[in-house]
């Protein structure tokens, strides 16, 4: 067969793939400049999807500030379940939020209709920085579990 040193472990580098790795992408923001840290109890969220994939968070922006008095739209870098884009708006001082969510969700843009829902969870701002609160459920017993 061959001496010894043919049958010994040889390392081997794996071929360099060339942009591998280097386009992940990264969340999109849009805020005011104005936003106030003393009126932050009156933001509501909302949860949007289904809009052109061309249009970044600052088109959105755009989109949204004709409807209220809009604070920032996110739009993460992960898709949901149905591989789609979706995003996250605040506004500032809604009224009533479901018929804003009514008015929100029969936006057309282009031949895209938006999906507009109102957000499960409401992110607080506190003295530490964000702290997301969710829809509390109440026992019998009046305990919070």
């Amino acid at each position: 067969m061959g001496d010894q040193d043919d049958q010994q472990w040889q390392p081997v580098t794996g071929r360099i793939r060339k942009g591998r790795g280097t386009h992940h992408l990264k969340s999109d923001i849009a805020t005011t400049k104005r936003s106030n840290r003393e009126h932050n109890n009156d933001l509501t969220t909302y949860f949007f999807t289904n809009f052109p994939a061309s249009f970044g968070a600052k088109a959105m922006f755009n989109a949204f500030k004709y409807y209220g008095d809009i604070i920032e739209v996110i739009i993460p870098a992960k898709l949901d379940k149905q591989a789609r884009r979706f995003g996250f708006t605040r506004f500032d001082r809604v009224a009533d939020s479901r018929s804003f969510e009514y008015e929100l969700d029969n936006i057309i843009i282009g031949r895209d209709k938006l999906d507009v829902n109102l957000s499960l969870f409401q992110c607080q701002v506190g003295i530490q920085g964000f702290e997301v609160g969710s829809v509390e459920k109440h026992r019998e017993g009046g305990d919070l579990r």
